[in-house]
């Protein structure tokens, strides 16, 4: 069996090398002895494992390793972190799995004076998300003549981003850690810090704080409701340029809020930066929340909206339809917000030019006018449909044609808005006033009925099915003019059978106008019919003189049908 002097004879052998990528197992003796070296209490064992890292055997190298980690060992700690920037993947690994046991050597490395332990310390605490060590780092970054400090900071913020894409996603259970704690935690740390600004003036200790902290933070809101306050600038400075997610999460959560203060708003309405407008977007969406209306209406300005801001040109679909919204429900100046609709209108995306003319409702005038005039002519069949809704009450010329034209679009959207705009042509309406018009009149308003109305037909049937004989023979007036004899055929030939001549008579007219078999053979069959009116009714469809050859032209029959007396 190998003993511990022969490990160290291995190492002392060897000279200090960059560890190989993968090891080749030893004799059980020998990884007994590491084994035994790495469980013993024996603090003498440490003289022989560090050593050890520079044995010719990678197998040694990597015992040794595992030995100083496991047995938490102060001075193999430390040549582990001095060794870090050298180790390969299958170290790193190694070291990754036992990184809890590192956990004290980089606390004294950050907190202590040897310049390379404090280099390789910092991104071991980002490797490891060393939450805990974030106060170290503000120990360090508060000592404003550190030589480390803003490599301190740089660090610190990693850690915190790290923190808040963990809260931001789905909890990784596989982390015994729970993000909330530590949030807690970390966000009691950076409080104390930040109550000392006014000594260390890092401005990195206040992003951290924003990029973490909850709008209710009592701490937060007592620096943005006092504008005297010692941290209150420089807070504000960096809610207003800070890029990370964090913070602009922090700003905007003060829409949701009943009473935010107006400082928070009047950043929202100050950020014109791409990233922080998408955010808002997202935010607020298309269909704005009444809370959100109601601190939107404390906004009177956006550094975005204007288009020669250029930031409307970099937004996609959806940013863009609920830009157009959050300018109309705030407090942006009428005449401005119109520049902004506008330009979406003219030069959006697909999306932003449907909220757009959506919204181009709300404004009275010759330019939005002239707006409407342009817009109803754009190759997006909603945005269409949102300005043919308009052009009538805007008095655009031609405004009663082009939604006539718009009934026979090849688009729903179209189609829809054109019929409600045409609303006065409705079966009802035609049904109650028709029989004062003009034939001319009757017959151009009956087409657009039955083009119009899309319950015309269903309608009419249900008149022509009527109990009441007025109210059948009104429907029966309206065939023709609807153009519809095919369309409510059945109900035609059941009328054939009505009680009422001259119903019958009607319905033979309104009859003739189909062209199926069925209903032709129906009208040449009414020659039958017991009422005189019926019969001359027919042989007037059928061109028939009445000098008595209508008799050859009936159909022979076993019986002649009593004969019915008609009555004026």
């Amino acid at each position: 069996m190998c003993s511990c002097a022969a490990v160290e004879r291995c190492a002392q052998a060897t000279p200090k090398t960059t560890p190989p990528e993968k090891a080749a197992p030893l004799s059980n003796g020998l990884a007994t002895t590491l084994e035994t070296l790495t469980k013993t209490t024996n603090a003498a064992a440490d003289a022989v494992l560090l050593p050890a890292l520079n044995a010719r055997d990678p197998f040694i190298q990597e015992g040794a390793l595992i030995g100083l980690l496991e047995r938490k060992s102060v001075e193999g700690g430390r040549e582990i972190l001095r060794r870090l920037p050298l180790f390969t993947s299958r170290w790193k690994q190694l070291l990754f799995e036992r990184r809890s046991r590192l956990s004290k050597t980089l606390r004294e490395a950050i907190l202590g004076t040897d310049p390379t332990l404090i280099q390789n310390s910092f991104p071991a605490v980002v490797w490891f998300r060393e939450y805990d060590l974030i106060a170290a780092l503000l120990n360090l970054i508060e000592d404003t003549h550190h030589v480390q400090r803003d490599r301190a900071a740089r660090t610190m913020l990693e850690l915190v981003d790290l923190l808040y894409n963990e809260l931001a996603g789905p909890r990784d259970y596989a982390e015994r850690r729970d993000p909330q704690l530590m949030r807690k935690h970390v966000v009691a740390t950076l409080e104390h810090s930040v109550a000392r600004f006014s000594q260390h003036k890092s401005s990195e200790v206040l992003e951290a704080f924003a990029t973490l902290a909850e709008s209710d933070n009592a701490l937060l809101k007592q620096i943005l409701t006092d504008p005297l306050h010692n941290t209150y600038v420089a807070l504000v400075e960096v809610l207003h340029h800070s890029s990370r997610p964090g913070v602009a999460r922090l700003l905007l959560s003060y829409l949701d809020e009943n009473r935010p203060p107006s400082a928070a708003l009047s950043l929202i309405g100050r950020r014109g930066d791409v990233k922080f407008v998408r955010h808002l977007a997202q935010r607020v969406g298309d269909e704005v929340s009444p809370t959100h209306v109601l601190n939107l209406k404390r906004i009177e300005a956006w550094a975005w909206a204007a288009p020669e801001a250029g930031v409307l040109a970099q937004l996609d679909d959806a940013p863009q339809s609920a830009a157009a919204a959050i300018v109309m429900c705030s407090g942006y100046d009428r005449r401005k917000a119109l520049k902004t609709i506008q330009y979406l209108l003219q030069h959006g995306t697909t999306g932003g030019r449907r909220t757009a003319a959506r919204l181009l409702a709300e404004f009275n005038g010759v330019e939005a006018n002239a707006l409407a005039q342009v817009a109803v002519d754009d190759p997006d069949p909603i945005v269409q449909a949102h300005i043919l809704r308009q052009i009538r009450g805007r008095g655009v010329p031609g405004a009663l044609p082009r939604l006539l034209a718009a009934v026979d679009s090849a688009h729903e959207e179209v189609r829809a808005a054109a019929r409600e705009c045409l609303a006065e042509f409705s079966f009802s309406r035609f049904l109650a006033s028709y029989s004062g018009l003009d034939d001319n009149v009757q017959r151009s308003t009956g087409r657009l009925v039955r083009k119009i109305d899309l319950q015309a037909l269903p309608q009419l049937r249900t008149e022509l099915e009527s109990l009441s004989r007025n109210r059948r023979l009104r429907a029966l007036g309206l065939v023709p003019l609807l153009d519809a004899a095919a369309d409510v055929e059945s109900q035609l030939l059941d009328l054939l059978e009505d009680e009422d001549h001259v119903v019958r008579e009607q319905a033979v007219r309104a009859l003739a106008n189909s062209p199926t078999a069925r209903a032709q053979d129906a009208v040449r069959g009414a020659l039958n019919d017991r009422s005189h009116r019926v019969r001359e009714a027919v042989n007037e469809l059928l061109g028939i003189e009445a000098s008595g050859s209508a008799s050859a032209a009936q159909p022979t029959t076993p019986e002649q049908p009593p004969q019915e007396h008609d009555h004026d």
